[in-house]
């Protein structure tokens, strides 16, 4: 039922339409300098960078699936991923990156954070003592980046102990669900602070947009709100309006794929390769044993 109709606004108007139009517009249009102030102040639109009805409806449906209070669609998922960070930090705060990410969340913190006043380390995070270490050896440590499962070795990350590691060092968990989806884990359920997707993927569905999204608490996402407008990373119209197309189907779309991932997994494993996959995913990946072999 959130799948079908999650986004969708809580009065709905007589003969309103099923499926939101398309806002393909840049501006929007005020009789008079007093009407328009209300959007300039939030409440309405009134410039694509600052915001559009089918990005925050994709924002809105996505909080809905993770049951947050609120959510915010942006270009993509690094664009959600750097949002998301700069909003929980500061310049001179310490941030831990598990250390078998995306390479793109590497090189993100990497080569990008570093500017902002970021003190990156990357930490393992399969071991809760050696986690507890690595806070015990750093001064405030504001953020902890992990994925559900992680890309591309699909390792699954214990997310209840890491927010419990959080809790205890005083430090934000937010955690990247794009392999996992909402339909197989939700991560602020068991103690996240905030939770980023690529909508390119699984909750786009057909390979034909780019987009992001980052769901946590009215305050958090207040803050991530004006860093995407001044950054320009809002989604745009058309990649937020398909999103939410291929958003409807997700529970059938990954049930399907995860039933081929597993048969093909399978086959492959039979064929003796060495296969990783995680149990809640439509992904796999496999090893040959060589860059030759691989080619």
């Amino acid at each position: 039922t959130l799948c079908a109709h999650g986004g969708k606004p809580r009065k709905m108007k007589a003969g309103e339409s099923h499926v939101k139009p398309l806002y393909q517009n840049s501006v929007f249009d005020f009789p008079s300098i007093e009407t328009s102030l209300p959007a300039l102040q939030g409440d309405g639109y009134v410039y694509r960078r600052n915001g559009t009805p089918n990005a925050d409806e994709l924002g809105r449906a996505v909080a809905a699936l993770e049951g947050a209070a609120a959510g915010l669609a942006t270009t993509s998922g690094m664009a959600a991923i750097a949002a998301a960070t700069l909003a929980m930090t500061e310049a001179g705060d310490h941030v831990f990156i598990q250390s078998d990410a995306y390479g793109g969340t590497r090189e993100f913190f990497r080569k990008d954070a570093a500017r902002f006043g970021l003190q990156v380390h990357y930490v393992d995070i399969r071991s809760q003592d050696a986690l507890q270490h690595a806070f015990d050896t750093v001064d405030k440590v504001s953020v902890l980046m992990v994925e559900t499962i992680s890309n591309p070795l699909l390792a699954s990350a214990d997310i209840s102990a890491l927010a419990g590691v959080c809790e205890k060092n005083n430090a934000k968990l937010i955690v990247d669900n794009t392999f996992a989806t909402p339909i197989a884990c939700r991560p602020l359920a068991q103690g996240a602070h905030m939770v980023v997707h690529s909508a390119t993927k699984f909750l786009g569905g057909h390979h034909d947009l780019s987009a992001g999204v980052l769901v946590g608490s009215e305050e958090d996402i207040g803050r991530a709100g004006p860093i995407c407008t001044r950054f320009g990373l809002r989604a745009a119209p058309l990649d937020a309006w398909l999103a939410m197309r291929g958003l409807r189907t997700l529970e059938i779309r990954m049930k399907r794929a995860c039933e081929t991932a597993a048969f093909v997994g399978t086959r492959l494993m039979e064929d003796g390769v060495s296969v990783n996959r995680a149990e809640n995913t439509a992904l796999l990946s496999f090893d040959l044993g060589d860059a030759a072999s691989a080619h």
